[in-house]
């Protein structure tokens, strides 16, 4: 029996992940999700390896201009032919984009698609020699959108490792939370985000568990290239009195992954049954770390509102910043914003600047006086 096997799914839109993918059955216009008895895959590493867009000199990328920040997969699969049998496999791979920020025009035939295509992701199959792979819009019934294929034979219980490269864009998400009641909330709200991601559900279509995976997310040069905007797009807002995002937060999922020496991220598993996603997601926050940044901002949210802030919205202010930083509070006025927030609850405990609660507390002495 024939049979395609998807190995992973990458969504880049705001909706991110809608389909879990798997095993199909099939060609071209027939192909249909099905399992299978005959292929374990036993190990797989996945390395993760965001990079900023050589096109882009802004902090969101294709936001403003062409273009937006870019991630590197390397992903290697050792599959085993768990039958005393030849068995012969067409291997998918689906690549599954709602939304194009440069689409690639694509050819009138099938082989200047894929040509296309394979340029647009930078594709690569390789197991001993580089494959020809074919590429489909999507499956029969229209669920997984771009998929790559290619032949592949196994002679009675061999073993396999493929190593697949490609490339795609990252997320830029943009939300406007709407809360009841004071108007400021919505400017201390995680209003724009990069978001990328790795679905590992497909993994569950081989035959049993897999041995050994390992995921490993190299964001070390990519972090230090986002602190470094956040530092231009802070002076050029503060030149002309815009809302400026001084925090970055980061969050990483799912749980069960470690940080090593050199700051790379790992998770690494044994017998392994594929679940959840590995999502990366960096917020840009208005949370101030230092006197300045909360002097800026108690200066913005009191722009528009003749009435200023009330000496309760610095406390509320306060509650917010502190629960930002670990230290949560029984405030019932932010529930339901910091509810609201992505980076809620924070794992990690970290010090407020002292600076900061002290513009705080002048702040709250003049509204007194």
């Amino acid at each position: 029996m024939t049979i395609i096997i998807l190995f992973a799914l990458l969504v880049v839109s705001v909706a991110l992940v809608q389909e879990n993918t798997g095993i199909f059955s099939g060609y071209a216009g027939s192909l249909r999700l099905d399992s299978s008895e005959d292929i374990q895959l036993v190990e797989e590493e996945i390395i993760i390896i965001p990079r900023k867009d050589v096109n882009s000199d802004h902090l969101l990328g294709g936001v403003y201009i062409a273009g937006l920040d870019d991630v590197d997969y390397i992903c290697r699969f050792k599959l085993k032919n768990l039958k005393n049998k030849k068995v012969d496999v067409q291997i998918g791979f689906p690549m599954k984009i709602r939304q194009f920020y440069a689409k690639p025009k694509l050819g009138d035939d099938s082989y200047l698609r894929t040509k296309e295509m394979v340029s647009w992701y930078n594709f690569i199959v390789q197991e001993k020699q580089r494959f020809d792979v074919k590429y489909f819009p999507e499956d029969s019934y229209g669920r997984y959108d771009g998929l790559f294929v290619w032949d592949a034979s196994f002679r009675p219980n061999e073993e396999k490792l493929f190593v697949i490269t490609y490339s795609m864009p990252m997320t830029v998400a943009f939300s406007i939370p709407q809360f009841k009641g004071k108007y400021w909330y919505s400017h201390l709200s995680s209003i724009e985000r990069k978001i990328f991601q790795y679905v590992t559900e497909t993994g569950g279509s081989w035959k049993g568990e897999i041995s050994k995976a390992e995921f490993i997310l190299d964001a070390v040069g990519f972090e230090k290239y986002l602190r470094g905007m956040v530092g231009q797009v802070e002076e050029k807002c503060l030149q002309r009195g815009y809302l400026r995002y001084p925090a970055i937060c980061r969050i990483v999922e799912p749980e069960g992954w470690y940080e090593d020496n050199e700051g790379i991220i790992r998770w690494e598993f044994q017998d392994y049954k594929p679940d959840s996603p590995i999502t990366i997601e960096y917020h840009f926050v208005n949370i101030p770390c230092n006197a300045e940044d909360m002097r800026g901002l108690l200066s913005f949210l009191t722009k528009y509102d003749e009435m200023g802030l009330t000496e309760e919205d610095i406390e509320d202010i306060e509650d917010i910043i502190k629960s930002y930083h670990g230290d949560y509070t029984e405030n019932q006025r932010i529930k339901e914003f910091l509810e609201a927030q992505r980076w809620y609850p924070r794992n990690e405990k970290s010090e407020v600047p002292d600076q900061v609660l002290q513009v705080l507390r002048e702040y709250k002495k003049d509204i007194r006086f």
